[in-house]
């Protein structure tokens, strides 16, 4: 049990780790553009199928108060380089277009 909880652990630096990765390959890098959106993607969703099957072991909280590891960090940093892409790529204050759907 201890040891499984340590490989836990270990797993989850590295994912951690790799959230952070990912946050600087979709904001400053981006290249291959869809590769990077869709590994982003996947990467949050499966952090999450990570947590939802351990749940015994991988806690999903910012405050780290009980002993188990967390993805908390795996899954805020790919989730907000996401968001941050697209509000990026996507001219949301463009209301050029808009008129014509309003007055139709």
């Amino acid at each position: 049990m201890n040891q499984k909880l340590d490989l836990i652990r270990q797993s989850t630096k590295i994912l951690n780790g790799l959230g952070f990765a990912l946050l600087i390959w979709v904001l400053f890098i981006h290249r291959p553009y869809e590769v990077a959106i869709l590994t982003t993607t996947l990467f949050t969703f499966g952090c999450i199928l990570l947590i939802f099957f351990n749940k015994g072991f991988i806690t999903l909280n910012y405050e780290n108060i009980s002993n188990r590891p967390s993805l908390y960090m795996a899954v805020f940093l790919s989730s907000i380089s996401l968001i941050l892409r697209s509000l990026l790529d996507y001219n949301v204050f463009d209301y050029s277009k808009f008129g014509l759907h309003v007055s139709l």
